[in-house]
């Protein structure tokens, strides 16, 4: 044979297993942008709806839907009843790993029995009579301290080092609730913003708009301001006393997408969640950077809940299952980012 054929043969053959070497490398940490899950992965016979999502510390997560608790390690999901399999809308975990879950006049944590399987146990249980009738728990929080569940009729704080619980009442009704560095905000209707620190319920004064409007989301920026998140007003910035409205620059106003929900990102920038547009990233000053519907690879526009995990993913809970967005994917943001 050919000297000169059997060398570039042999180039060709070392070229050729070189470049499926990079392929198969690449091949093994790229997964796609979007993964949904749906009834299809955790039970037909669950209610598709996801209202929360929260990560434990050992990087399982849990998903609140319209029948109970899922469980998912990555591998296997599991279910878990939560007081009658009422629809539970709340999860958060406390800063020693346990997992709390609130639902219909009920709320509570879990814990491993005996045999290490996760079982459900009840806090209500513990509350005096009088304060036992609430509706749901919409939000759960947590510091070093305590454990608070939000209703609409009460916020019930259960100190950690105690094992006790204490039931705050508002003056109206608890609209929504925020825990920013440690500190817990509430929106009251007809009240405005409450902040409870050193045990008290404090009305903060130059709130007045939000006795009538929602907030949907509070979060402490890097300049130590305080950003406010709202439906029809816009983003407000709160600094030293000092409240303002941000000037809205984008093309379709912030006050037009129907904000109902919020999570601050790993990199500053923030989700909105939406009923008709799916997820919508902006940066701290309120601009759109990015958006995730329909388009780039969600099942719905319906955004009921979301989660960062500690790997970067975005978990968004819909009407009809879960989806698990690479936040930081290049191919993420394809899609209408007016």
């Amino acid at each position: 044979m050919n000297p000169t054929l059997v060398t570039n043969y042999m180039r060709l053959l070392l070229l050729t297993l070189f470049s499926l070497s990079c392929f198969f490398s690449v091949a093994q940490d790229f997964y796609p942008p979007v993964v949904n899950y749906s009834t299809h992965d955790y039970g037909k016979d669950k209610n598709p709806e996801i209202y929360q999502v929260v990560q434990d510390k050992q990087g399982v997560m849990y998903f609140a839907t319209g029948s109970g608790v899922l469980i998912f390690d990555g591998l296997k999901w599991r279910f878990i009843n939560v007081g009658h399999g009422s629809f539970v809308r709340a999860l958060n975990v406390d800063h020693r790993g346990v997992v709390y879950a609130g639902t219909y006049n009920e709320f509570g944590f879990f814990y491993p029995d005996s045999t290490g399987e996760l079982q459900y146990n009840s806090l209500k249980d513990r509350l005096p009579e009088e304060d036992q009738f609430f509706s749901d728990i919409e939000f759960i929080h947590s510091n070093e301290k305590s454990v608070f569940f939000q209703a609409q009729e009460s916020v019930f704080e259960y100190g950690l080092e105690e094992d006790e619980l204490w039931t705050l009442y508002p003056d109206n009704t608890y609209h929504t609730s925020f825990m920013v560095d440690g500190t817990l905000y509430l929106r009251e209707r007809e009240v405005g913003v409450v902040k409870y620190e050193n045990d008290e319920l404090k009305v903060l004064d130059g709130f007045d708009e939000f006795k009538l409007y929602g907030i949907f989301g509070m979060y402490k920026l890097r300049d130590d301001s305080l950003l406010i998140i709202t439906q029809e007003l816009g983003l407000y910035k709160w600094k030293n006393g000092e409240k303002r409205l941000l000037p809205d620059p984008n093309e379709v106003p912030l006050i037009e997408r129907g904000i109902f929900g919020s999570v601050m990102l790993s990199d500053g920038n923030i989700a909105l969640s939406t009923r008709t547009e799916g997820a919508i990233i902006i940066s701290p000053e309120g601009k759109v950077v990015g958006k995730l519907d329909r388009s780039n690879g969600l099942r719905s526009n319906y955004i009921l809940g979301m989660f960062q995990s500690r790997d970067q993913n975005l978990w968004l809970g819909m009407v009809n299952g879960v989806a698990k967005v690479n936040y930081h994917s290049p191919l993420m943001f394809y899609g209408d980012n007016k």
